[in-house]
């Protein structure tokens, strides 16, 4: 009968989306948010695992790739602060690079300095090697 064929379909839901609140549940006690609901109806309701873009991609994105560790920087060479703070996402010119852990730079405050000579020397900053991209 159709009031047992409805009442199948609601069981069916209904497990469905306790199995869901358990899973995000367990998710969110953990701290981590891997997953999301995805579904315009409680028939198309399904959980998806969450692709998170790693570091590398989101560079690559911009045409920037991170510095290697045989990488030799020169000095005035133009480069993009990378490491989280005031400076992330500025360009930066090489100042000096005589340790092989870090590079010095000089931030690029002005878009229309892209000399050596238009940056102030004393805005000079100490960055470890993966905190620039080129």
């Amino acid at each position: 009968s159709k009031i047992q064929v409805s009442r199948m379909h609601l069981s069916r839901l209904e497990s469905r989306l306790d199995s869901i609140f358990d899973t995000l549940k367990k998710e969110a006690s953990s701290g981590d948010n891997a997953f999301e609901i995805v579904g315009d109806s409680l028939e198309e309701i399904r959980l998806l695992k969450r692709r998170v873009q790693t570091e590398e991609e989101t560079l690559a994105e911009k045409g920037l790739r991170r510095v290697s560790d045989s990488y030799s920087f020169y000095e005035g060479e133009m480069l993009v602060i990378i490491a989280e703070g005031e400076w992330k996402g500025y360009d930066a010119v090489v100042k000096a690079a005589d340790d092989p852990l870090t590079v010095t730079v000089a931030p690029v405050l002005d878009m229309f300095s892209i000399n050596a000579e238009d940056v102030n020397e004393d805005d000079a900053i100490t960055l470890r090697r993966r905190d620039v991209a080129i």
